[in-house]
């Protein structure tokens, strides 16, 4: 081969190196936008749906069980989980960004780590919030068994809990939630009192 085909050969393949450590960096930086993006989505939608979930529980009457109809979002990771926190658990138990206050929090993960790290909440007046689902396996009873958890998985369903106020109390109730995966499954003893609720 004579010098002018290698010098050729050389600069092109120099050429389609370049190009190609050219695409990969356009490609990731789109990808990070795009992570970036659906990120902030998620984020904007956990607002938007505890924002309208906390002006609901204000509108509604004392000692009155309404029935309040949401749409869930899907997270562009595993999906979101709303769980409660109140007064009456110790503080580590907790997120911080709760304080000393009753709250609710939506989150990538059920847990207190996950809300004061990536979480979304909102401060509640209440001394006590349950937050509980129920769910028929197998079938409802007898054929199958009652199952209770205490968060709820968001899927983009509408969602309807059935909300309950009684003076320094909060109730929200689930049955059948989109999602219980990673919840903690709970005693219904601890849920009987609320009979209402069950009815």
């Amino acid at each position: 081969m004579n010098r002018k085909g290698q010098n050729f050969l050389t600069e092109n393949a120099l050429s389609v190196i370049i190009a190609v450590i050219g695409i990969v960096i356009v490609a990731a930086l789109f990808a990070r936008l795009y992570v970036g993006f659906t990120k902030n989505n998620d984020v904007e939608n956990a607002k938007s749906f505890l924002d309208e979930l906390t002006a609901k529980i204000d509108a509604i009457p004392e000692n009155q069980e309404v029935e309040v109809v949401l749409r869930g979002f899907d997270g562009k990771e595993e999906g979101w989980y709303l769980v409660a926190y109140d007064e009456r658990q110790a503080i580590d138990a907790r997120p911080d960004k709760c304080s000393l206050k009753s709250c609710l929090c939506l989150s990538p993960e059920p847990n207190a780590e996950s809300c004061q790290n990536e979480g979304i909440h909102r401060n509640l007046d209440f001394k006590e919030v349950f937050l509980h689902s129920r769910v028929f396996e197998g079938g409802v009873p007898p054929a199958g068994r009652t199952v209770y958890y205490d968060c709820v998985g968001l899927d983009s369903s509408l969602i309807t809990f059935r909300v309950l106020k009684n003076g320094d109390e909060l109730n929200i109730f689930l049955e059948n939630p989109p999602r219980v995966t990673d919840c903690n499954q709970v005693s219904p003893e601890r849920y009987f009192t609320f009979g209402k609720l069950f009815s």
